[in-house]
């Protein structure tokens, strides 16, 4: 019987490549994805986008309501994003309050505008979390992919960029990346 041992085998991949608290994928499985993504999208030249996204105020949740809720808070934040694309999207959870999406086949700003609003406007209604209400924003940083972008980092090094600028024009609000000459 080798039940025990495919149990195992799953509970190994899940911690390599799922983040526990979210139940999303992690920056493990993010970096993968997002390396298929760039292969397809440099074969088939289809549209890539990445949007970055940080919460806004969820330190103040933390301090407020201690790390539980801000656990739960993020598994919330999870579901919204997750309700928020498309199958063949990834969303995933890369660090701390930091989320990551990948939307292959993607080639207007208006198609990305429209999920980053949904994302912005889902993000900014109060949330019911263990019987507390906890109000949060969201910056999100678009980067498309381009010929000259070598490899994910770089894309989403823009994409975090991007993020910046949103936070500086007043946070829940999404920006893209534009390259500065």
């Amino acid at each position: 019987d080798i039940t025990d041992r495919k149990r195992a085998q799953e509970t190994i991949e899940k911690l390599a490549y799922m983040d526990m608290v979210s139940d999303m994928p992690n920056r493990n499985m993010f970096y993968d994805r997002l390396k298929r993504a760039l292969a397809r999208v440099k074969r088939y030249d289809k549209g890539l986008a990445v949007l970055l996204i940080d919460l806004d105020g969820f330190k103040a949740v933390n301090d407020t309501f201690g790390h539980l809720v801000g656990d739960h808070l993020l598994a919330e934040v999870g579901k919204v994003l997750k309700n928020s694309i498309r199958e063949t999207d990834t969303a995933a959870r890369i660090g701390g309050d930091e989320f990551c999406i990948i939307l292959p086949g993607v080639m207007s700003k208006r198609d990305v505008s429209i999920v980053a609003e949904n994302i912005v406007s889902k993000l900014s209604e109060p949330m019911k979390v263990d019987n507390n209400i906890v109000r949060i924003g969201a910056s999100v940083g678009i980067a498309f992919w381009q010929n000259e972008i070598e490899d994910g980092d770089a894309l989403v090094r823009r994409a975090d960029q991007a993020m910046y600028e949103a936070k500086s024009s007043g946070k829940s609000c999404y920006c893209f990346y534009e390259a500065k000459i």
